[in-house]
């Protein structure tokens, strides 16, 4: 749904990262830590499921949600997922793109057929 590229500095280190973000619905189930690096779990202090309004809270509250706009990101996944065109049209989690929505419905589709796969 979304691609954003970064460059920062982290754990003393300067990382470039090209992510991507992909919706897709699933069963409520519980996030595991097994797995995690020691890294990891010295900065991934919890994890719970958050809607769009939770994340705007979260925020709110003086905590550090990433990526940034995740609160307006998450609320046009749910449109998508659902079917329905964004309130704003996204293609980077960093920028609006200039993209309709009728294109990004079928690019969100596309993209959670792929996953199912």
């Amino acid at each position: 749904m979304w691609r954003r590229d970064q460059v920062f500095e982290f754990n003393g280190s300067l990382i470039d990262s090209e992510e991507f973000y992909f919706v897709y619905r699933t069963r409520r189930f519980e996030p595991s830590r097994t797995g995690r690096t020691e890294l990891e779990r010295s900065y991934i202090h919890g994890h719970r499921w958050c809607d769009a309004a939770d994340i705007a809270q979260l925020v709110a509250a003086g905590e550090t949600v990433y990526p940034m706009q995740l609160s307006g990101l998450l609320t046009d996944a749910a449109a998508l997922a659902g079917g329905r065109a964004p309130a704003r049209c996204c293609r980077s989690a960093d920028s609006v793109g200039q993209r309709g929505p009728k294109r990004l419905i079928r690019l969100g589709r596309q993209r959670l057929k792929e996953i199912k796969q």
